[in-house]
C-alpha cells in the first residue's frame, strides 16, 4: 500500500520529531510537532486527524480511531510507519549495528533489552521511557 500511496497524485509530508524532542517534551507533545511539521510543509484545505487537537490555524477535525474511518488518514498512518520503519533499518541500524534497530522498529525485542542492558543505551533511545529509562548507566 505504501507504493501506492506514494506514487498516487496525493500530497505528503513526513514530520519528525528526535528522541530528545521526546524526552524533553513527551511522547504526545512531539507528536503533535512532527504532525505540524508534516502540515507545514504541504498547502492543504483542510485536515483529518487522528485523535489529537493539533490547535492549528488552518481548518482540521481531529476524532478517534480516524485510520479505521478515513482512508487519508489511514494512508498517512501508513506513510508514518513505513517512513520510520526504513529510518530504522536503512540509517539507524547502520549507525548502531550492534543494537539490530532492523529488528526492533520501535517496539524492542527481548533480545534488543538485553542489549541495552549489556552495553547501554545510544543517542537515539528515548531515555524517559521504561525499560530504557531504568538501564541508564549512572
Amino acid at each position: 500500500m505504501f507504493e501506492k500511496i506514494i506514487n498516487s497524485k496525493s500530497i505528503f509530508s513526513v514530520g519528525l520529531s528526535n528522541s530528545k524532542e521526546v524526552d524533553n517534551d513527551g511522547i504526545v507533545i512531539a507528536t503533535k510537532n512532527s504532525m505540524k511539521k508534516s502540515l507545514d510543509k504541504i498547502n492543504y484545505d483542510y485536515a483529518l486527524i487522528d485523535s489529537v487537537d493539533l490547535m492549528i490555524d488552518k481548518p482540521y477535525f481531529n476524532f478517534n480511531k480516524a485510520d479505521s474511518i478515513s482512508v487519508s488518514v489511514a494512508a498517512a498512518s501508513i506513510i508514518a510507519k513505513v517512513c520510520r520503519d526504513s529510518l530504522m533499518s536503512n540509517i539507524y541500524d547502520k549507525l548502531y549495528p550492534d543494537y539490530f534497530f532492523k529488528n526492533n522498529k520501535g517496539y524492542g525485542s527481548n533480545k534488543h533489552i538485553e542489549i541495552m542492558k549489556n552495553i547501554g543505551l545510544c543517542p537515539i533511545h528515548r531515555k524517559t521511557f521504561k525499560p530504557n529509562s531504568e538501564l541508564i548507566r549512572k
